[in-house]
C-alpha cells in the first residue's frame, strides 16, 4: 500500500499546475485517492490485541488528549467533540468501503414491478448482511480493532 502511495507521489509534476491536462490531473487526483482511501481501511481493519499504540489511529486519538500546555489533559467537553467528529469520519470511511460497488438507485431498469421488487428485496438482505457483518467485525466494542479501543 505504501509502494503504491510511493509511486503516485512519485508521478506528481505538481498536480493542479496550470496549465496542464485536466483529464490527466483528474486520473491522477482520482487514483490517489483510491490509494488514501485503501490506507485509511487498512488502518481501521487492524487487530490492535495488547499493542494498541502501534496502530496510527489510537495514537493519534490519545494525543487528541494532550492539552496545549503538554501537561495536562484537555477538557472533557473539548476531547469529546474531537472523538466524535473522529468517530464519524471513520464509521463513514467503514460504510463506504462495505457499500462499494452497491448502485445508489435502482438501475436494473426492469419494467415489471413485481420481478424488480423481488429481486431488489434479495440484493438489500445481502447488503444489510454484508453490513451486519462489517459493523460486528470492524466497528463494535471488543473486536480489538482501533475502533473497538478507542470507544472503550
Amino acid at each position: 500500500m505504501i509502494e503504491q502511495l510511493d509511486t503516485v507521489m512519485a508521478e506528481d509534476d505538481g498536480i493542479g499546475k496550470l496549465p496542464g491536462n485536466y483529464e490527466e490531473d483528474e486520473n491522477r487526483r482520482t487514483e490517489l485517492d483510491v490509494v488514501v482511501f485503501n490506507f485509511c481501511i487498512s488502518l481501521i481493519k487492524q487487530k490492535v490485541y495488547k499493542q494498541r499504540y502501534v496502530n496510527p489511529l489510537f495514537h493519534f486519538t490519545s494525543i487528541l488528549g494532550i492539552g496545549s500546555d503538554a501537561i495536562s489533559w484537555i477538557t472533557c467537553h473539548s476531547f469529546t467533540r474531537f472523538l466524535t467528529g473522529f468517530i464519524w469520519c471513520n464509521r463513514m470511511l467503514i460504510l463506504e468501503h462495505l457499500f462499494e460497488g452497491e448502485p445508489l438507485e435502482d438501475e436494473s431498469g426492469s419494467k415489471d414491478e413485481s420481478d424488480s421488487d423481488s429481486i431488489n428485496d434479495k440484493r438489500n438482505e445481502a447488503v444489510v448482511e454484508r453490513f451486519l457483518i462489517g459493523y460486528r467485525t470492524w466497528l463494535a466494542d471488543g473486536t480489538y480493532t482501533p475502533m473497538s479501543v478507542i470507544i472503550y
